[in-house]
């Protein structure tokens, strides 16, 4: 039998031209053998591997599918960021880095988005895995559309602007930030529509509009909001009501999809069911809640699949899903592994 998944990536094959022909495949990094197997993305079963490295962190994909950048830790617990030929399922590029950084397509593959923990980022060559430049206004590097180059910046209100009052959490700011120019479009404070302050947020992503950012943040007691604010005016034009901030917001390449995962905690709500929730963004309301344990979550390039796994080997519940939008329903659910599954996942293109 095989073992606990540590990163998960889902991508899909094109052979000719015929949207017909069009198949998916679902990558999964193993801890303990260093292999990132292959599954099939409708069925789920495995297919190949290719050779990768042990505690896969974040797959990326590059935008037509040929590359895969990995970024993992060794035996010694040594951090690396990875290229991998995916004809060839050779790694050609290795860069060290510290532990737990993440990585993220930027420019439609044109660059990639490096951040190591103390959440200084800095922005890469994709061929030759050279830094470029860093990006020094943010805490912490959030997401964006891999089409362009902007991202959802956490930031810290200058002191001159909370005056005498001493920092609290609730200073957190999220700016829309473009990492190669290091413009800022727009800012927006967390907040209730009431005006109610909201913590930290625990995960942010810029929409396509490059207007809207969409977040998770605690707030208001043992409770966690989803809220969708304007960079422009400041406002938030809507919330919705979460049991945990741990989750993760995703948005279709197209803007019209969001889902927000709830994968609960005992610290927040105890009892919680997990849940994950389906917003349709043009009517701005939620279209269906599901009662499942689901800590990420990737749109199909096609906009019309989602699918759903665990973050972390010690998640229970963690199977990995696949969610149909036109009939909001799951259509596979199933461990293609023995044992809990965990690990990140992200959308692309395979040859």
């Amino acid at each position: 039998m095989l073992p606990t998944l540590l990163g998960l990536m889902l991508s899909c094959s094109h052979k000719g031209s015929d949207s017909a022909q069009t198949k998916w495949n679902v990558y999964a990094g193993c801890a303990s053998t260093g292999m990132i197997y292959v599954l099939d993305g409708d069925s789920l079963t495995i297919l190949d591997s290719i050779p990768g490295m042990r505690e896969v962190n974040k797959i990326e994909p590059s935008p037509d599918g040929r590359w895969l950048y990995v970024q993992s830790h060794s035996e010694l617990r040594q951090s690396t960021l990875s290229r991998i030929d995916v004809m060839t399922g050779t790694v050609t590029k290795v860069l060290p880095s510290d532990s737990y950084s993440d990585v993220a397509v930027v420019k439609n593959g044109a660059r990639l988005l490096h951040g190591d923990p103390l959440c200084n980022d800095e922005v890469i060559d994709p061929v030759s895995l050279t830094v470029l430049n860093e990006v020094t206004d943010t805490l912490c590097r959030r997401r964006g559309p891999t089409n362009g180059s902007k991202v959802a910046a956490l930031t810290i209100a200058a002191a001159a602007d909370r005056g005498s009052t001493p920092f609290t959490l609730s200073d957190s700011i999220l700016r829309v930030v473009d990492v190669e120019s290091g413009n800022v479009y727009g800012s927006y404070r967390p907040h209730l529509m009431s005006g109610g302050p909201l913590a930290f947020p625990y995960d942010a992503i810029v929409h396509p509009d490059g207007v809207r950012v969409l977040a998770i943040a605690p707030g208001g007691g043992h409770k966690a909001w989803f809220v969708i604010g304007d960079v422009l005016t400041g406002e938030t034009v809507f919330q919705h009501e979460l049991q945990s901030p741990f989750g993760e917001v995703a948005i279709s390449s197209d803007g019209n999809w969001a889902a927000v995962s709830d994968p609960g905690q005992f610290l927040m709500s105890e009892g919680h069911q997990p849940t994950l929730d389906i917003f349709d963004l043009k009517a701005m309301n939620r279209l269906k809640r599901f009662n499942m344990f689901s800590a990420q979550i990737r749109f199909y390039p096609d906009n019309r699949r989602l699918l759903s796994g665990p973050r972390n080997r010690t998640d229970t519940g963690g199977a990995l899903r696949i969610i149909d939008l036109g009939t909001l329903s799951v259509v596979r659910d199933q461990s293609p592994f023995s044992g809990p599954l965990g690990g990140a996942i992200a959308v692309g293109v395979r040859p």
